[in-house]
């Protein structure tokens, strides 16, 4: 394999990144959150609560319709330019697939480690074994905090896949952070967070716009 200066180079030439094998689908998309259209409503209460939380992990549980996406595409705009966006799909119940996309998203904000690219492109690379621990040293030496986000986890039913994600959580940089998004509660081996080793979780019976005030805000344009 060619030696590479990281998938940013090579996303500015093409939508797929060159050192990726040839049956891999990239799709440049899913590195990117949904824009927020004209006439949705702020949310900005709820975009101001999410910004006080410090914990590492956040999790946003809503059936489809809700607006979580929306709601977080304001909060990535507020945080700034290190938010890494991944939105999940079925195809990512691979953790090489899965692995691929997050490095890539991550390298969008700060360089990742060529090792980490070189183990997830090796033919018959063990991810648990490999690519976790190569993945878990280069994130843990990122020197700025980053903010992770994952749309639609509820997609992930690949439990090598959930297990990666949990390692990766326990092993964010000072002060940064992991959103997971999702439709239904996933099985996940997070770090414990917080009191009681709980972390915040952030619903529609916490959402006014959308529990209590449906007519109302009927109208605006979301996007689950």
């Amino acid at each position: 394999m060619k030696a590479t200066t990281g998938a940013q180079a090579a996303l500015s030439r093409s939508d797929r990144p060159t050192w990726l094998a040839p049956s891999f689908e990239f799709l440049a998309s899913k590195l990117r959150p949904p824009a927020v259209r004209t006439g949705v409503v702020a949310r900005t209460a709820l975009v101001n609560r999410l910004a006080g939380y410090s914990e590492p992990v956040i999790s946003i549980i809503a059936p489809p319709g809700y607006g979580k996406s929306t709601l977080m595409a304001q909060w990535a705009e507020r945080k700034g330019r290190r938010v890494a966006w991944v939105s999940v799909d079925r195809r990512d119940n691979d953790p090489v697939v899965l692995l691929t996309y997050i490095a890539i998203a991550l390298d969008r904000i700060e360089p990742v480690d060529p090792r980490v690219f070189a183990a997830l492109t090796s033919p018959g690379v063990s991810a648990t074994a490999t690519v976790v621990p190569r993945f878990v040293a280069a994130l843990s030496s990122m020197t700025h905090p980053v903010a992770l986000v994952l749309d639609h986890l509820e997609l992930l039913d690949n439990q090598a896949c959930l297990d990666a994600v949990a390692e990766l959580a326990m092993h964010l940089p000072r002060q940064s952070q992991l959103v997971v998004m999702s439709r239904a509660p996933r099985r996940c081996r997070w770090p414990c967070c917080g009191r009681r080793g709980r972390w915040p979780r952030s619903g529609p019976a916490s959402w006014p716009w959308t529990a209590r005030r449906p007519r109302r805000c009927s109208r605006a344009p979301v996007s689950g």
